[in-house]
């Protein structure tokens, strides 16, 4: 056998040897989402309605009375008044509910998969780079699973939008592979950043990165300067230099950079306080503990073999400056809240950034010593599942909360007669998002118009309640008065007929304040109660018996 033929037969061997490789991580991840998921109770849990999942059933009502596309329209015009740049979510919601309904199930399976393409573009994109297999593997592991707060809720923009990014990182990486089919590889990796960025804000800021990531790359694997690899790619990149500076001076010049409560370009942004709080909490839930030790143990390797120190610092630059372009734009869009900003969905992208180096250093240490590799790569592994136990929990605790939620907004609806009236007890800032999410609950899913709203907190409410004082802080952004106008102003102090409430739900354990503002018309006695231990919102539900 000719040298020729036997180099040919040994590529197909590598191809089909990589291409089983592949398959297995794929059926391996959409076997791991989908176990965790049923595990968990959250396929079959229904809709998280108090956060987020409630726009799917106004979506269905609307996509039924004025089509899919008037529908996607006043999303979006929505979306802008706001104050948020998210189009894309709203518009790709809109199709997703067009098609799927409001069947829960197919939800979860359609987030489901979603969540099985991201593990597996991730590793796909490590391995590309030329990453060792167990190397490959990890990098998903420490880029998601800190994060994986976001598959939790169909609704979350974090779940699309990181698959989207992780194809984009595939994408990027792919036509060094298959240079014939460049142009279309790159045409896809335009639509998917496109796409990416406009499903949330956080994702447009990785652009710059990514055109890095496909620079460096895209300069190694041919062998030209960095100069050549952005002369080489100058349409592709841009494309995406214009999508970047596009949106964010529209983010600038029209929406305003100030953002929500807890993420924006405001004066305390570049508060170093801040900024110190931001980096230290991606340094302990990205696990750059494993980075900090692997470059220890690289060092002390390359002085031991007398191969020079620099030899692993000339190897690990490039991908920190790759991890500093993600991590430090996203630092910044959090430091008011901390990167994690109250949930740890809000960790995507900055985990791909640490993930990189981290698995970087790692595969550092396969070239120079397998048995430290392989010591290294058991640490990553137990690091990575010493949070799955946290974040099942979370997913049963979510699952819980979902049947919680819809088990009241169907108990208040058989215990009301059509005639009477639902009254709804909460703080109308640190509820604020509840109090739309069961008006719209009641109004599409039961047909309910007749309901009552009755708000508690320190102002602007109809009746004083400083039992939330410190959570109100957090939320002092939103106003109460918007809220009433979500119920079209029937408040308790204008409604008279009192006598026609027949159910009461009380949010947060503010039984007290309700009973001392309500004691001229409710009488306890006549009236049964359940509770809903959501886990975020402890309720309980009073109904009238005897009607």
């Amino acid at each position: 056998m000719s040298t020729e033929n036997m180099n040919t037969q040994l590529k197909q061997m590598s191809n089909v040897k990589h291409f089983l490789a592949g398959l297995l991580v794929l059926l391996v991840s959409f076997a791991m989402c989908f176990g965790v998921s049923w595990k968990t109770g959250l396929l079959t849990s229904g809709f998280h309605f108090f956060i987020n999942d409630h726009a799917m059933i106004s979506m269905a009502n609307q996509t039924g009375e004025l089509g899919l596309w008037r529908t996607i329209q006043t999303w979006v015009l929505l979306d802008h008044r706001m104050g948020r740049f998210v189009p894309f979510h709203y518009t790709l919601q809109a199709i997703m509910t067009y098609l799927l309904g409001l069947n829960s199930f197919y939800w979860f399976v359609y987030i489901g998969i979603l969540a099985s393409l991201s593990v597996f573009f991730l590793f796909m994109f490590a391995w590309l780079i030329e990453m060792p297999f167990l190397a490959a593997i990890v990098f998903p592991g420490f880029a998601l699973v800190a994060a994986a707060d976001m598959w939790a809720r169909p609704s979350y923009t974090q779940g699309p939008g990181a698959f989207l990014l992780s194809l984009a990182l595939f994408l990027s990486i792919l036509p060094n592979k298959f240079k014939k089919f460049s142009k279309v590889i790159d045409l896809f990796l335009i639509i998917s950043v496109l796409s990416s960025s406009l499903i949330k804000e956080s994702f447009i800021i990785f652009i710059p990165a990514l055109i890095l990531i496909k620079a460096w790359f895209y300069s190694r694997e041919n062998g030209k300067s960095l100069y050549e690899s952005f002369f080489d790619n100058r349409i592709v990149f841009g494309i995406l230099t214009a999508i970047f500076v596009l949106e964010l001076t529209y983010i600038f010049t029209v929406i305003g950079a100030d953002g929500m409560g807890y993420a924006g370009i405001q004066e305390d942004t570049f508060d170093i306080a801040n900024i110190w709080r931001s980096i230290v909490i991606l340094f302990e839930k990205g696990d750059m503990v494993v980075f900090l030790i692997s470059s220890a143990v690289a060092i002390a390797l390359t002085l031991w073999k007398r191969v020079g120190a620099d030899s692993y610092l000339r190897y690990i630059f490039p991908y920190s400056l790759i991890t500093f372009a993600i991590v430090s734009p996203q630092i910044l869009l959090y430091s008011k809240s901390g990167i994690d900003g109250f949930f740890n969905n809000y960790l995507i992208p900055a985990t791909i950034g640490t993930a990189l180096v981290i698995s970087a250093s790692l595969a550092f240490l396969n070239r120079h010593s397998r048995l430290l590799f392989y010591g290294a790569i058991t640490l990553s592994l137990v690091l990575i599942f010493s949070k799955f136990p946290p974040f099942l929990r979370g997913y049963h605790r979510l699952a819980q909360d979902s049947f919680y939620m819809n088990e009241l907004i169907r108990q208040a609806d058989r215990c009301t007669p059509d005639e009477k009236y639902v009254l709804i007890a909460l703080n109308p800032r640190v509820r604020y998002e509840a109090a739309g999410a069961t008006r719209t609950a009641f109004n599409h899913l039961y047909d309910r118009e007749k309901l009552v709203l009755a708000t508690y907190g320190l102002e602007g409410t109809d009746f004083f309640s400083d039992t939330y004082k410190e959570a109100e802080k957090a939320w002092s952004f939103l106003s109460p008065q918007s809220v009433s106008q979500l119920y079209e102003g029937v408040t308790i102090g204008s409604f008279e007929n009192k006598e026609e409430i027949s159910s009461v739900i009380v949010f947060d354990q503010l039984d007290e304040e309700f009973f001392q503002t309500s004691g001229d018309w409710f009488e306890k006695s006549k009236f049964s109660v359940e509770e809903y231990p959501v886990s975020f919102a402890f309720t309980r539900l009073y109904c009238k018996e005897s009607q």
